[in-house]
């Protein structure tokens, strides 16, 4: 037997039963359905700062953003080792000596780390508009990628 959960709207006068498996699965978006083979291997293993997007450009092209405003690109360092992307961040000050009366723009350092699947290439990386964007491309080896087996004698 499957387990049932029962949802009803606020006046108790409609209700809707699904499996937990239903349930489970409206918690994943469509756009989402093959990043899990993309990501198998693939964690951020920081904090959340600064925030971060994972886009979807296609099949196998992805792009990393992360939030650096007022980082420029001498501030900051990016490095791929052992199939881990590991992006440091640490602010020069512009104004040393000057005096904040507020300071709202965050400029603490940062190290973000990113697990790599063993499949995915860095491309290469750029700064535009406050967001710091990291191309990544995924190179299936001809050995995995899917073969035509033609029926014949």
């Amino acid at each position: 037997m499957k387990p049932n959960i029962t949802y009803s709207n606020n006046s108790g006068s409609a209700s809707t039963t699904v499996t937990m498996k239903d349930s489970i699965d409206k918690l994943f978006d469509p756009l989402f359905i093959g990043f899990d083979r993309f990501f198998e291997n693939y964690s951020s293993t920081s904090t959340s700062y600064p925030p971060y997007n994972v886009v979807r450009l296609d099949t196998d092209k992805f792009l990393i953003e992360i939030a650096v405003a007022g980082f420029g690109k001498n501030d900051i360092d990016i490095t791929e080792q052992d199939g881990v992307l590991r992006i440091v961040g640490e602010h020069k000050e512009d104004h040393p000596d000057a005096k904040y009366l507020h300071r709202g723009v965050a400029a603490r350092k940062f190290v973000r780390m990113f697990n790599l699947h063993d499949d995915v290439e860095v491309q290469g990386a750029d700064i535009h508009k406050g967001l710091l964007q990291i191309s990544l491309k995924r190179h299936i080896p001809e050995e995995k990628q899917p073969k035509k087996i033609s029926i014949g004698s």
